[in-house]
């Protein structure tokens, strides 16, 4: 997990960004040290966000929005990103240009330590943040540039969070090795998926109810799931499971795999 900030602007204007050679230089020593720990004997992968997920980060960092709470932090801080899209368009396609860049760039060197890849989240396909023809607009051209940077990898998962059915199609051309999604959250069930990509789908097992799920539930949600899927299908959580998931919880998702 990359949790390693992105530069903030060295300006008062959050979105006066350049291309950045290494914008997760700590990262990159975290994948040298997975890299040398494993010794060859298993894949590693990074975690990246999307473009507009580093800009809404960056964007929120202003001082007018230091004070809200977390909940209605989210909802003002969407509202206002999309406005400033809106009105200030130059800007905020020099930042993404910027951003997307520099990410393209962070890849580049995490292959050449020898990561099989990444999971990519993409944050905002979903209506709450807008219409599919703005996330065409001001999102998609981005992150299709991230996607191509990894279309050569063995196993980097296209994580699609807060997925909702009007976005589903947006990613047909983002040739990745594995889908990655929330069913519990989206309602989409895997069958229609399917219907749209013959990829590698991961996930199927509740994150959100995770740490009351019994061995058996999660062996019987993953089993219907891969069902579905067919063969092509990585038993997951459709995402992070809760931060407070003892080792107890987190020992039956192994067990129910029969580890």
């Amino acid at each position: 997990m990359n949790d390693f900030d992105y530069p903030k602007s060295t300006t008062d204007k959050w979105y006066e960004l350049k291309p950045l050679d290494s914008p997760y230089p700590e990262q990159l020593n975290t994948l040298q040290l997975i890299r040398d720990g494993l010794n060859g004997d298993a894949y590693f992968i990074d975690t990246l966000y999307g473009p507009y997920m580093t800009a809404m980060i960056l964007f929120r960092s202003q001082p007018q929005f230091a004070k809200l709470q977390q909940f209605e932090a989210e909802n003002e801080i969407v509202g206002a990103l999309h406005d400033f899209q809106k009105q200030h368009p130059d800007e905020w396609h020099t930042a993404l240009e910027a951003i997307t860049q520099s990410t393209i760039n962070h890849i580049h060197r995490s292959k050449a330590i020898g990561a099989s890849g990444a999971l990519v989240s993409i944050f905002n396909a979903h209506s709450s943040y807008g219409p599919v023809a703005d996330y065409q607009l001001y999102s998609r051209p981005y992150d299709k540039r991230v996607s191509d940077a990894l279309a050569d990898t063995k196993l980097t998962f296209l994580h699609l969070h807060n997925l909702d059915q009007t976005y589903l199609d947006q990613f047909k051309d983002f040739n990745l090795p594995v889908i990655q999604y929330s069913v519990k959250t989206s309602g989409i069930p895997i069958s229609e998926v399917r219907k749209l990509y013959s990829q590698t789908i991961a996930g199927g097992v509740d994150e959100i109810n995770f740490q009351n799920l019994t061995t058996e539930q999660i062996r019987e949600q993953w089993k219907a799931a891969r069902e579905v899927a067919g063969k092509k299908y990585i038993a997951t959580p459709g995402c992070s499971v809760p931060n407070a998931s003892t080792p107890d919880e987190l020992a039956r998702f192994p067990r129910a795999l029969g580890v």
